[in-house]
Order: C-alpha cells, then sequence, then structure tokens
C-alpha cells in the first residue's frame, strides 16, 4: 500500500484542494487519495485530544470542508463541488425521491388516515399542499417529540398519497456517474466514515461511563459533531451521495457500482439486494456508538435510512442492540430528549409493514421487546439486560414483583418499547405473525400476567380523604400501556381468527337454470374459491 510521509503531505496541502485533488486522482498512485485523506482527518479530528480541538482550523488556507468537498467530487472545469453535486443529482433525476425532512418539537405536520400506512406516518406542510389530501381523511398536529416527513417512501405512505415532488424509489438504482469517479467518491467517503466511526467508539470506550453516570450534555466532541454534519449534508444533497454514504457505511461497494435492483422499498415485500447481513465492522461501531443517542448521529441516521437496502441492515443491527439503546434509556432518565431519538429512529424502521414482518420472523423482534420489558421489572432496569426473557428472574422461584414506584415506572422511561409495540401491532399482518407463533403467544402473556391488575384500587365510601395521595399513577398507566393497549391491538385479529366463517347464503337458480350454472360465480368452486 502507498504511503504519504509528512513532506508530500505538505506539498500538495499548498497545491491548495483544487489542484491538489487532481493530482491525487492519478492512477499509478492509487492509495495516495487515502494516505492524504487519512492524514487530513487526523488533523481536524485526532483520536485524542479531540475535545480541545479547534474545528474552524483550515489547511493551507482553505476549511477542512472545503477540501473533503473537493476530495470526495470530480468537478471539471471551472466547476466547483458544489456545482458538480448538482449537475450529478439533476443526471439522476428528481433531488430525491423521498422527502426526508427532519423537523423538531412544536412542528405543525400531518398525518392522513387515508394514506399512511401506520398511525405514526406523517408528512410535512408542503407536501401535504402539494398532495391530494384534502378531501381525505387526515389530521392538523403540533409534533411534541420531533419526526420526518414520509412523502415518497412506499413503505410508510401509500404512492397514491404522494405529492407532486417525491415519486418513491425507482425499481433499479442507476447511478450516473462514470466507473472513476464513483470509485473516487466511495473511496473517500469511506475514509471519513471510517474515521468518525474509530474516533467515536474510542470516545465510547474511554468516556461511557463518565457520560452516563453524570447525564452530560455532550455526547460527542465538537470535531466528531463537525465531520457528522459533513456526512449529513451529502445525504441531504440527494438520493445519489446518500446511497454512497450507505454503500460505504456498510461496507458494500455492490450498492454503487452496479445497477442495482432497490430493495422492498419499492416492491412492498420488505425484501433487501443485501439478504440478511448487517453490515460490516463500520457499520457495527457506529451502531455501537448510535446507542449514545446522541442528536447527530441520530439526525444522520434518519437522513439515511431513505435508502431502503440500508434501512434493512440498519433494523438488524438495531435490534441486535436494542438493549444497549435501552440502557441508555435508563442511565439517562433525567434527559427527556433521550427517548425520543430513540424513538424518531425506531418509528422509520417498523412503519414498514412487510420489514416488521420479516423483522418478526428473522430477528426476533418481538421476543427482543418483551424481553427489555421483563428486564426494567428487574431491580428497575439497574441490572444489565438478560440474554432470555425469564420471568422468574432466573431464580427458579416464583415471579418477581413489579416495583411500581421506580423510576422506570414513574418516570415512564419504558415509553420508547411501548411506542414501538404499537407501531408494530398496528399492522395486522405483524399481529397474525405474533398470534401464529406459539412461542410469541407464551411471551406476551407472561408480560400481561406480570402487569394485569397489579395495583387493585377500592373506593373508600362513608368517610372523607383530606388529601388522596398519586401512587395509584403509575401502576395504571403501566397497565394501560403494557397490557391494555397491546390486547386491543390484538383482539381484532383473535376475534378474525376464532370466529367461524360466515354461511354462505343459499342461492336458489333460476328458471331454466342448473344448481351448477347458479353456483359457478362465486359458489363453492367458483372463481377464487376452493371445494
Amino acid at each position: 500500500m502507498d504511503e504519504m510521509d509528512e513532506k508530500s503531505f505538505l506539498e500538495l496541502a499548498h497545491l491548495g484542494p483544487m489542484e491538489a485533488s487532481r493530482r491525487l486522482k492519478d492512477p499509478s498512485h492509487p492509495n495516495f487519495l487515502e494516505a492524504f485523506i487519512n492524514n487530513l482527518l487526523s488533523m481536524c479530528c485526532p483520536f485524542d485530544g479531540g475535545e480541545e480541538m479547534d474545528v474552524e482550523r483550515d489547511l493551507a488556507g482553505y476549511p477542512f470542508q472545503t477540501w473533503l468537498l473537493w476530495l470526495s467530487t470530480s468537478p471539471s472545469g471551472e466547476e466547483t463541488p458544489d456545482d458538480y453535486v448538482r449537475r450529478v443529482q439533476d443526471s439522476f433525476g428528481a433531488k430525491s425521491n423521498v422527502c426526508g425532512r427532519i423537523w423538531g418539537k412544536g412542528y405543525i405536520a400531518y398525518r392522513c388516515r387515508t394514506c399512511g400506512m401506520s398511525p405514526c406516518s406523517a408528512i410535512c406542510h408542503e407536501c401535504f399542499e402539494n398532495g391530494p389530501h384534502r378531501n381525505h381523511n387526515f389530521l392538523m398536529y403540533r409534533s411534541v417529540a420531533g419526526g420526518c416527513c414520509d412523502c415518497g417512501d412506499p413503505g410508510a405512505w401509500r404512492p397514491s398519497g404522494f405529492c407532486r415532488h417525491h415519486k418513491g424509489a425507482p425499481v433499479t438504482f442507476r447511478l450516473p456517474l462514470p466507473r472513476a469517479e464513483l470509485e473516487l467518491a466511495y473511496r473517500s467517503i469511506s475514509c471519513i466514515v471510517r474515521h468518525v466511526a474509530s474516533v467515536m467508539l474510542q470516545q465510547y470506550r474511554e468516556d461511557a461511563e463518565r457520560i452516563m453516570s453524570n447525564g452530560e450534555e455532550k455526547l460527542v466532541s465538537a470535531p466528531v459533531t463537525w465531520l457528522l454534519a459533513f456526512l449529513q449534508q451529502l445525504c441531504t444533497s440527494g438520493d445519489v451521495y446518500r446511497r454512497i454514504v450507505c454503500a460505504a457505511t456498510l461496507q458494500e461497494p455492490s450498492l454503487v457500482f452496479a445497477d442495482t435492483p432497490v430493495g422492498g422499498g419499492a416492491a412492498g415485500d420488505g425484501s433487501s439486494v443485501l439478504g440478511q447481513t448487517k453490515g460490516g465492522e463500520i457499520m457495527n461501531m457506529v451502531m455501537q456508538c448510535g446507542t449514545f443517542l446522541s442528536a447527530e448521529l441520530s439526525t444522520l441516521f434518519l437522513q439515511m435510512l431513505f435508502d431502503f437496502d440500508f434501512k434493512v441492515a440498519f433494523t438488524r443491527c438495531f435490534i441486535s442492540q436494542y438493549s444497549s439503546f435501552m440502557s441508555s434509556v435508563v442511565r439517562l432518565a433525567d434527559r427527556r430528549d433521550v427517548p425520543t431519538r430513540m424513538v424518531d429512529v425506531s418509528v422509520q424502521l417498523f412503519s414498514n409493514a412487510a420489514l416488521t414482518v420479516r423483522m418478526i420472523k428473522e430477528e426476533a423482534l418481538i421476543s427482543t421487546l418483551f424481553r427489555n420489558v421483563l428486564w426494567l421489572c428487574q431491580e428497575g432496569g439497574s441490572a444489565p439486560p438478560p440474554t432470555n426473557p425469564d420471568p422468574t428472574g432466573g431464580t427458579g422461584g416464583p415471579p418477581l414483583v413489579v416495583n411500581a414506584e421506580a423510576v422506570v415506572w414513574t418516570r415512564r422511561t419504558y415509553w420508547p418499547i411501548t411506542n414501538d409495540l404499537v407501531n408494530i401491532l398496528s399492522h395486522r399482518s405483524a399481529v397474525h405473525a405474533v398470534l401464529m407463533n406459539p412461542g410469541l403467544v407464551r411471551e406476551w402473556i407472561e408480560v400481561a400476567r406480570r402487569f394485569q391488575g397489579m395495583d387493585m384500587q377500592v373506593r373508600m365510601r362513608g368517610r372523607h380523604i383530606e388529601m388522596e395521595n398519586r401512587h395509584w399513577t403509575a401502576p395504571l398507566f403501566i397497565e394501560l400501556e403494557l397490557v391494555m393497549e397491546q390486547l386491543s391491538l390484538f383482539e381484532p385479529s383473535i376475534k378474525e381468527t376464532l370466529s367461524p366463517p360466515p354461511a354462505k347464503p343459499s342461492v336458489l337458480p333460476e328458471q331454466g337454470a342448473s344448481a351448477g350454472d347458479a353456483e359457478g360465480d362465486g359458489g363453492c368452486c367458483g372463481e377464487g374459491g376452493e371445494c
């Protein structure tokens, strides 16, 4: 592998980003590009001392962001990197086939029961005004936690309800770049993603205990925050560079170097061209650091999830790390924004019915949620999450008693799990997948048995109570959200499964017609029927 000493690095740096980037594309030294980028990243985002680093520093009079843009693009003639990105995106078509707008607390958004695929599906004001929703069953609401627009995402929004700017993912993803330019972009962005993941992981291992115990506001250093913002900027530029960032994170060059059929986001079957992969080393590092639930990384995740093939791999990895995410939520219970960030991400994953059913069958999604509910019962979530959902807490004795006065219950720290359960079970196909699995039914009964009727109240009559305590409120909400809400979603499918099929009405044949003629259309052996 070609290496670059400090002298060569500085000589190239003094040429400026335009000339240096052109020389680094010399095919006779194919690895000089990566070596130069690694040296550049070590300056702007070092492994040690990152917190004191001045991210506004420059190299040879040019900001670091300018360097990275020139090294990740291939402008021609008098083009700037921004001009190049716009030209590439115009060649691809629309800037983005999905809206992906991210909003914060207090934003006015819309839900359309006619077009939304789940109760959590929502769109922004602009997509509502440019869509066919005026005569639909819709509502306008003020967001209490933030979210992102689902317009153009066929897994969360019916295509008939897309606005005129977002028409959904194409069947085949074809990047409008020559092979050489595509390789340059992929190699450059791969270096950036790998470096930022490595720095975050080192900081995570060194500072996790301190940050979690002190509940600090700053979960990532300033240089890492800046690099995450740079990657987010590439994703928001359009579908082309979003695809390249996702492929670099998954270490899957096949996503960019071929005419790749898009996963089930377009087909609606929840599949992916990547099969059952959870991503490679970089993806695992990013996800492990993502359990910090920092605002910067969560926002980047939301942008990348509009690439469906990335979403499938991310969902598998997210489920495998679900206990770590919940551990962060519990340990940072004083931070109201932390559980909100987890829900902002998970709602994008489980709003797709086909993908959700696939995760139930292949990644034990429902068992993972139930296991985390039972974990919260054990010492209020203070112990590490168990590997198996043992209702006795591993003692072999009677089931553990729920301490309804523990912080995880009084502050409703468990609400990310209940929100995910409601989102998942709002899909009739997901409910059917659960009911057809005896093991999952037994797990749900165990959870329901733990909480149902957990704090029965007796009304006092004949005597005035001067001051009533509020101890009954936590058990009431626990039973309502962990038992009754799920039961209300199970009930229609249970009735549908247990109810006998409706009796077929007897049809008298018309005069001159045989009984076989009367049954020929919709009868026992008619079209679509089975004897």
